[in-house]
C-alpha cells in the first residue's frame, strides 16, 4: 500500500494505491483496525487502486489491512480533521457559541472546544458532523484562537467577543457619576477604558455589568463631545451630548433618572448646588 486517502466523519468513499492488488474485487477484503470492513470493494485501476466505502469514525490512529486472496498488506488510515466555517460571538460576560462546519463527529465524549488555551464549557452536539454548541466564559478581544478538537485531530477558526455597544448614557457637564447603557463592555474583571471630551479625559469605571456601567468623570465641555472606549483590542467611538444645568432647565424635553441620578450624587459630594459648568454665568 502506497497511499490511502481520507475519508469525513460522516464515512465515504476511500481510495487506496499500490501494487499487487489484483484485478478481482470479489478477492478483495479491506478492513479498518480488524473489527470494521470497508464495504463493497472495487477495482479502479487493476492491480493498482482500489476503493471501498468505510463507515462514520473519527482520528488518525486507524490501520487499514488489504487482502487479496489471503495475502495481506496494513497502512496507517485517518479521519479527516474539524473544519470550522463559522463561530458566533458571544458578549463579553460570556455566553452560548454556535460552531458550523464539518467533520466534528457524533460522540461527545471525544469532542473539546477551546478559546485560546480557555475550555469551552458544556460541549453539546445539535447535529452529528455538522454543528456543535458551548458555552464561552467572559472574555474579550478579537482574533483569538478558536479551536475544536475531535478525537487526535483538530480544526481553529479565527474568533471573536462581541464588539462594545453604547446605546445611550447620561452626560452632565458638572461631571460626577456617569451611567452607560451598552453591551460588551468589559467583564467582572476587565474594564474598558474610556475618554471623553476634546481634551480626551478618562472617566473612571466604577461599577459594570451585562447592561452597561457607571465611570465617574472630571468637569467636561457641553455639548456633543467625542467619546471613545476601548475594551482589549476592539473599540467604539462616537459623540455623547453633554448638558450643563442650564440646558436641562432650557429644554423641553423631560430630564431622565439618570440625569437627575448624576445631579443628586454631584451636589451630595460637592456640598454646592451650583454646578462648575454654571458658575460663569453668577
Amino acid at each position: 500500500i502506497k497511499s490511502v486517502s481520507k475519508a469525513p466523519t460522516t464515512g465515504g468513499k476511500i481510495t487506496v494505491n499500490g501494487d499487487n492488488f489484483g484485478d478481482q474485487a470479489w478477492l478483495i477484503r479491506i478492513d479498518l483496525d480488524r473489527d470494521t470492513i470497508c464495504t463493497r470493494p472495487k477495482v479502479i485501476v487493476p492491480h493498482k487502486q482500489v476503493e471501498c466505502e468505510i463507515p462514520k469514525g473519527m482520528g488518525s490512529k486507524h490501520k487499514l489491512r488489504v487482502s487479496v486472496a489471503k495475502q495481506l498488506a496494513e497502512s496507517s488510515f485517518e479521519y479527516e480533521s474539524p473544519r470550522i466555517t463559522s463561530v458566533s460571538s458571544p458578549s463579553t460576560m460570556g455566553g452560548q457559541v454556535d460552531i458550523r462546519g464539518n467533520n466534528f463527529g457524533d460522540i461527545i465524549w471525544k469532542l473539546k472546544i477551546y478559546i485560546e488555551n480557555v475550555i469551552c464549557d458544556n460541549p453539546r452536539i445539535i447535529s452529528p458532523h455538522q454543528f456543535l454548541r458551548c458555552d464561552a466564559r467572559e472574555g474579550i478581544g478579537k482574533d483569538l484562537k478558536f479551536s475544536v478538537e475531535v478525537s487526535d485531530l483538530s480544526g481553529s477558526y479565527n474568533f471573536s467577543y462581541a464588539p462594545p455597544i453604547i446605546e445611550s448614557q447620561t452626560c452632565l457637564s458638572m461631571g460626577g457619576l456617569m451611567s452607560i447603557v451598552g453591551r460588551n463592555l468589559g467583564t467582572s474583571r476587565i474594564s474598558p477604558t474610556i475618554l471623553l471630551g476634546k481634551n480626551a479625559t478618562s472617566c473612571k469605571v466604577e461599577s459594570l455589568d451585562s447592561e452597561g456601567l457607571t465611570c465617574r468623570s472630571p468637569p467636561l465641555e457641553s455639548g456633543s463631545i467625542p467619546a471613545y472606549f476601548k475594551v482589549g483590542n476592539q473599540d467604539w467611538s462616537g459623540k455623547f451630548d453633554c448638558k450643563s444645568l442650564q440646558d436641562m432647565l432650557d429644554s423641553k424635553i423631560p430630564i431622565s433618572m439618570g440625569e437627575i441620578r448624576q445631579l443628586i450624587q454631584y451636589w451630595s459630594e460637592s456640598g454646592d448646588i451650583t454646578p462648575r459648568s454654571s458658575r460663569k454665568d453668577r
